[in-house]
């Protein structure tokens, strides 16, 4: 069984780092490589390349949104059994390839997130019924996203999989956290935030936050994107510089989970966030605004704040920071909550899915 796994790079983001951290374990399994439209060198592949464990292939340096990417993808999806699209504009050129290229491999789809703007553009809206026709399945990481595109789309037969994504909870669990003094001091009360800067995150929120609490609340913020700069600057506004640091891209996202005391997702709406199963994974209070993608998740074991609103995150803040007993129960919570979300399970699940394909 040969697979092919696709996607528009491997920068940042939840869907690429499921790549990262589940094609060294498909590939024990089966014969597994990746292709990424835009090949640009970027963290992730650096990991991935590192790990030596599959064919990376780099198809070009152009926009994502380029057509060309069609003609390029003919002759490589030619080689496999099943061709693992993620996310857009990927999904649309793997269709088109697929189709004008009539190849026989099995085309499936992992949807990653509970909103779709296409569906709000009249031609776009249709052409989105053609391509998510042309894929043998569709699987929908969490049932918000699958009732999501069953009402857009109908009841197609190949939107019936629901398959969570998963984490290594191994990894997590063995991390060892750091002293507080390599950010700020042991007095300090550590918030951590991990996710892409862009939409649809909205570090700016829990920036605010700060403003409502004590000087003892420090902050860290890992990641990267269009929306740095901005936030940047609303810390300069806000005179909060010696409160907040930005440390970019990490790959010890695990030991910086466990040295933080409180971790936060501001999202205005997810999928189904690996961010917040890895940091309800830790043993720290998990809290999240209380959006589609996250509420489902988080709602009876972290906690949940209106998306939007700084005031009411930072009297979280501060009601986990005094009362221990309050933070104990919600951090034992969180990391039984999240214990279904296992890289393993998910992994199998998928395998099981190429299998049934294949036989078809």
């Amino acid at each position: 069984m040969r697979i092919l796994q696709v996607i528009n790079s491997l920068e940042t983001g939840g869907a690429e780092k499921l790549i990262v951290d589940t094609v060294p374990v498909y590939v024990q399994s089966v014969i597994m490589d990746v292709a990424v439209l835009n090949g640009k060198e970027a963290p992730f592949k650096s990991i991935l390349t590192n790990k030596k464990c599959c064919t990376i292939i780099s198809i070009g340096k152009y926009s994502v949104y380029n057509p060309i990417y069609i003609l390029k993808l003919i002759p490589i999806i030619r080689k496999y059994d099943v061709i693992h699209v993620h996310l857009f504009p990927a999904f649309y050129w793997v269709a088109f390839a697929h189709w004008i290229s009539f190849n026989r491999a099995k085309l499936v789809y992992t949807e990653h997130s509970v909103v779709n703007r296409r569906r709000e553009h009249f031609l776009l809206k249709w052409i989105d019924r053609w391509i998510y026709r042309k894929y043998k399945s569709v699987i929908s990481i969490t049932e918000a996203v699958q009732f999501g595109l069953k009402e857009s789309l109908g009841n197609q037969k190949n939107l019936e999989y629901i398959i969570p994504n998963g984490v290594d909870l191994n990894q997590i669990n063995s991390a060892m956290g750091y002293s507080k003094e390599v950010f700020f001091s042991n007095s300090s009360c550590l918030i951590l935030q991990v996710a892409r800067f862009g939409f649809p995150k909205d570090q700016k929120t829990v920036i605010e936050s700060l403003v409502y609490l004590p000087e003892k609340f420090k902050l860290l913020l890992v990641g990267d994107g269009e929306e740095l700069s901005a936030c940047k600057a609303l810390v300069q506004e806000l005179k909060l510089n010696d409160r907040i640091l930005f440390l970019g891209m990490r790959n010890d996202v695990p030991e910086l989970l466990k040295t933080a005391d409180i971790l936060v997702l501001s999202s205005l709406y997810e999928g189904l966030s690996l961010s917040c199963i890895e940091g309800m994974a830790s043993g720290k209070p998990f809290v999240a605004s209380d959006v589609p993608g996250l509420k489902e998740i988080v709602t009876g074991s972290g906690l949940v704040f209106e998306s939007g609103n700084p005031k009411e995150l930072a009297l979280i803040f501060q009601e986990l920071d005094v009362n221990p007993e309050y933070y104990n129960q919600i951090a034992e919570r969180c990391k039984k909550r999240v214990e279904d979300y296992s890289i393993d399970a998910m992994i199998q699940t998928h395998l099981q899915l190429y299998q049934t394909l294949i036989n078809s």
